[in-house]
């Protein structure tokens, strides 16, 4: 089923499910989620002000999805791409006996789909977990400007190849890692995107997801899940209130998960002197959780 856009303010049931998705008025605007996404992929390869001038001109259309809604499916074909502008969003995939695997997950500032230009169907699902706000662009926009604007096509390539990177390291995690450190890994790579685009605050971010989410992305029980999470926190190295996870001890942290940003080809961040920042936290033993098999 192919997915289409709709004009602003119309309504349409777009798959199995009947769906409904509402195109909605952004309380930003489309072209400060461009920015956004400009921002991110310009800090890891140069992007000349034509391609940025014309980039901002790109056709959009915005769109919101309820909680746990899905964006596209299996079997699905669409001629956009979206750029997530609030919201988290997950690629799964799914067994004949209804398992679920999360193999993605987006956060805002990412573009979904990219393979919009070419569009053939989808093998996976695409699903929003919060309410969650989309812009999407047209693939054929992005192929003809990455067409005439090296720098920019160079700059989207490296986006598509660091969204591979972090597939790479995910199976790593299924495969290699206990689940002490897959947690762990997860909670460092997400703080580390959310800082990319501005949206780490007092060292924590959003996490949306209920249990049976993660458990899914993880590949461990919703139990196993509990007992690794609380090991964390009466360790000191993170706080998780509700939806919303802050870092304490990143140093420790890091060197229990086996993680090391690089994958993510992010800039350092660095203090008002200049200097790449430290983490001045104290290293302490990192224990691995104990409880039933993942």
């Amino acid at each position: 089923m192919a997915f289409e856009l709709v004009e602003v303010n119309q309504h349409r049931a777009h798959n199995k499910k009947k769906n409904v998705v509402q195109e909605m008025e952004m309380p930003y605007s489309p072209r400060a989620i461009l920015s956004r996404y400009l921002k991110k992929i310009g800090s890891r390869r140069p992007i000349f002000a034509a391609a940025q001038h014309e980039f901002l001109q790109l056709r959009t259309v915005a769109s919101s999805y309820a909680k746990s809604k899905d964006i596209l499916l299996d079997g699905d074909v669409s001629d956009v791409s979206f750029i997530v502008a609030s919201g988290m969003v997950s690629r799964s995939k799914t067994s004949r006996e209804g398992k679920r695997q999360i193999l993605a997950l987006h956060v805002p500032g990412d573009m979904i789909y990219l393979q919009s230009a070419m569009p053939f169907p989808l093998d996976h699902d695409i699903r929003a977990h919060p309410n969650t706000r989309l812009l999407a662009v047209y693939g054929s926009d992005l192929a003809a400007l990455a067409a005439t604007h090296q720098d920019f096509g160079q700059a989207l390539w490296l986006d598509a190849a660091i969204e591979i990177a972090i597939l790479r390291e995910w199976a790593v995690s299924l495969g290699r890692r206990d689940a002490t450190q897959r947690l762990s890994h997860l909670i460092l790579e997400l703080a580390e995107r959310y800082r990319a685009v501005e949206l780490l605050t007092n060292e924590g971010f959003p996490m949306p997801l209920n249990q049976q989410d993660l458990s899914e992305a993880l590949g461990m029980t919703i139990i196993h899940l509990n007992r690794v999470a609380q090991a964390l926190r009466r360790q000191g190295l993170i706080e998780w209130r509700g939806h919303r996870v802050k870092i304490i001890n990143w140093k420790s942290l890091r060197a229990g998960a086996d993680f090391d940003s690089g994958y993510l080809r992010l800039p350092r961040p660095e203090t008002d002197n200049g200097e790449a920042r430290r983490d001045s936290s104290p290293s302490i033993p990192f224990a691995p959780a104990t409880g039933l098999p993942a």
